[in-house]
């Protein structure tokens, strides 16, 4: 659950980790990378930016603020003042979306990261796969502790001598190493700007 917006974090979706201060207690917060940099856009522009910093709870009241300032009275739903905002704001969850390098490639990266390379690189233009989420019960899972693709039965106490049941977890929620595996989809181009 992304921590700004209250939206639930979907598979395949980009999201952070960050460490803040509030009340003088140090917590971490996971949230779409998208509502991240708007956070910093906001906090950026000025007029959220003291001392306190913004706080989960203040976030929708800024987003609804802002806009209450640009459409009045006009009657929205949340989601879609969310996105106006991070329009706004130049914050796209299209940049977002994750992507492998090529048809080989066995990790993805979020669309703004192969832009900003292709960028630094000199491209006109990259062509990239997107990462789509495998049909129910695909029989594999992505180790984060090998770095590589498992076969899902394997991947249990007894299979696996690096298996660490997930703390506080529910009965088959898995290994604390088991992260989610994404599949190849059609290649895609991108102009590079």
């Amino acid at each position: 659950m992304c921590e700004w917006c209250g939206k639930h974090i979907e598979p395949g979706e980009s999201y952070d980790y960050e460490a803040q201060i509030f009340d003088g207690d140090f917590v971490t917060l996971k949230a779409h990378t998208s509502c991240n940099r708007l956070i910093h856009a906001l906090w950026n522009a000025g007029d959220y930016n003291d001392d306190e910093g913004i706080a989960p709870y203040e976030f929708k009241d800024i987003v609804r603020e802002e806009w209450r300032e640009a459409h009045g009275t006009q009657e929205a739903a949340w989601q879609d003042m969310l996105e106006w905002c991070k329009q706004k704001y130049g914050v796209s969850d299209r940049l977002d979306k994750l992507y492998f390098e090529n048809e080989d490639a066995e990790t993805c990266e979020a669309l703004r990261f192969h832009l900003e390379q292709a960028k630094e690189d000199g491209k006109s233009e990259i062509t990239l796969c997107p990462a789509i989420e495998p049909p129910p019960g695909y029989g594999f899972v992505w180790c984060t502790l090998d770095g590589s693709a498992v076969c899902r039965d394997t991947c249990r106490k007894g299979q696996c001598d690096s298996y660490q049941a997930r703390p506080n977890g529910k009965r088959g929620e898995g290994c604390w190493h088991r992260g989610h595996i994404m599949l190849h989809g059609d290649l895609e181009t991108f102009k590079v700007e």
